[in-house]
């Protein structure tokens, strides 16, 4: 893995990488290599083909670098749908699917099907007199706004279609709002333990931190701020205690108590006999303090507006209706992809989900689709990685073979940008982390920038090295920026 920061030339990495290949005679043919945009793949091989040309002027006898050459064009280098499209094309019969499908671009056609779909669902549902159905309609579209209920079902589609197994994700929906009938309780939730606990624990731990932070500021003062320094200590000794009843799980009523008495006590009041430092740290804490009053408020009213009765009464209906959405969404899937299989087309979210179902099922048409591509590509490149989703990490692993270390990818955390597709970061973070221990694989950080001017970065590392912690955003920003260190030997 390349972690590689904006302007440290990491497509230059992965050109260099595949020269190299080359070089020790790995054909192009064999080699995987996906980009996120088109216009990506395009320049990667005009910059392959360049770099290409120059080894030939370096070897101009050299008749596998020429053939090289010749065969960019036609190598795997593209973007991960028309890759998933050269798998369904070639092995379309695994899912006995139609070979002459077309591919639908249109928009306005794609939506009018989706619509159809919908309406669909919803005959099928109102015509069976489900209630449970009916209920989740008023509850998102009343009597005024049928389309609420509509786009709902529309956004969930394109989430669970960028899952490798879609119905299963669906039917783990409702996971978070499940209650242990033997306790009974908000805090042993699996929403409270995996969402909210953790995001409490985190939101209240950099409060503290940064209050911490302020005491050592006030302590090596010159100034007074013997007051100000007590203010903020009883202020961090309920919080700590706010968070202390979190980690060691107490009971939802007692921790919403805590949580009701954590407050700022007192006014901070500046002294005329402060010199200009002092004042603009009195100044910084007020602001800070103003902050946290606020955050501390929202958190509040997000999460403990209510005792623990009411909390289980709701968490209970949310699971019903959960339940209910995740059986209409499928439904609803399922009645778009017959009305796609009528007219014989496909859509993109088709391209990755067929892809998948061809190198994963459970046949010995799917064994061999699998294994031709295992095969064939003797190593695979992906190219701003951190722009994945669940879908299409499974289908790279399905290609790169469990126990094979032959796979290269290039990216940043910082750059991710198609969460409108799904993306899914955290897939590249665990990466990071995981390969900065194994032996077996490599961890490779580039942090300086060759395309922006200093000033630039100076300002671009100032923001980022207060906002990107491992708890916010999942990397140490001031960790991996370390400035190289260059050994000059002097004669």
């Amino acid at each position: 893995m390349v972690s590689a920061s904006a302007g440290s030339g990491k497509t230059t990495v992965l050109v260099e990488r595949v020269i190299e290949k080359i070089l020790h005679h790995q054909s192009i043919e064999n080699l995987l290599i996906i980009t996120f945009t088109k216009a990506a793949a395009s320049e990667m091989k005009l910059r392959i083909k360049n770099a290409i040309k120059n080894k030939i002027k370096e070897q101009p006898d050299n008749l596998f670098l020429k053939q090289q050459l010749a065969k960019v064009d036609i190598a795997n280098i593209s973007t991960i749908d028309s890759f998933c499209l050269e798998v369904i094309r070639k092995f379309y019969y695994v899912i006995n699917l139609d070979p002459n499908f077309s591919i639908m671009t249109d928009d306005t056609q794609l939506s009018l099907l989706k619509e159809k779909a919908l309406l669909n669902t919803e005959k099928y549902f109102f015509e069976n007199k489900d209630q449970e159905f009916i209920d989740f309609y008023n509850n998102f579209a009343g009597d005024r706004e049928v389309e609420a209920a509509r786009s709902m079902l529309l956004e969930l589609y394109y989430v669970t279609l960028a899952q490798p197994n879609y119905e299963a994700f669906l039917k783990r929906l409702d996971f978070f709002y499940q209650i242990d009938i033997n306790k009974n309780d908000i805090i042993s939730s699996n929403l409270w333990q995996e969402k909210i606990k953790p995001l409490l624990l985190t939101n209240l731990q950099n409060i503290i931190n940064k209050i911490s932070q302020y005491i050592a500021e006030a302590e090596h003062n010159f100034n007074d701020l013997n007051k100000l320094i007590e203010q903020l200590n009883l202020f961090m000794k309920s919080l700590n205690y706010l968070l202390a009843g979190i980690e060691q799980n107490l009971n939802y009523d007692e921790i919403r108590s805590r949580f009701s008495n954590c407050k700022f006590v007192g006014r901070l009041r500046r002294s005329s006999n402060w010199d200009e430092s002092s004042t603009n740290l009195y100044q910084e804490i007020s602001e800070f303090k103003a902050k946290c009053q606020d955050q501390l408020k929202k958190l509040f009213a997000s999460f403990f507006i209510t005792d623990e009765k009411e909390q289980l009464e709701l968490l209970a209906k949310a699971q019903k209706l959960v339940k209910t959405i995740s059986k209409v969404e499928l439904t609803f899937i399922n009645e778009f992809g017959k009305l796609k299989r009528k007219n014989n087309i496909i859509d993109f979210n088709d391209m990755e989900q067929f892809a998948y179902k061809i190198l994963t099922s459970n046949s010995n048409n799917s064994d061999l689709a699998r294994s031709y591509y295992q095969n064939k590509f003797s190593e695979i490149l992906v190219d701003e990685y951190q722009d994945v989703n669940e879908l299409q990490e499974q289908i790279i692993q399905v290609i790169k073979e469990k126990g094979k270390n032959n796979l290269f990818m290039v990216g940043d955390v910082k750059q991710s940008i198609y969460g409108f597709r799904q993306a899914q970061p955290h897939l590249f973070l665990q990466k990071y982390h995981q390969f900065s221990n194994e032996v077996q694989s490599e961890r490779i950080i580039l942090s300086d920038n060759f395309r922006s001017s200093k000033n630039v970065t100076q300002i671009v590392n100032n923001i980022f090295d207060a906002l990107l912690t491992e708890n916010f955003g999942g990397i140490n920003y001031q960790k991996e920026r370390s400035p190289t260190i260059w050994c000059y030997i002097l004669s």
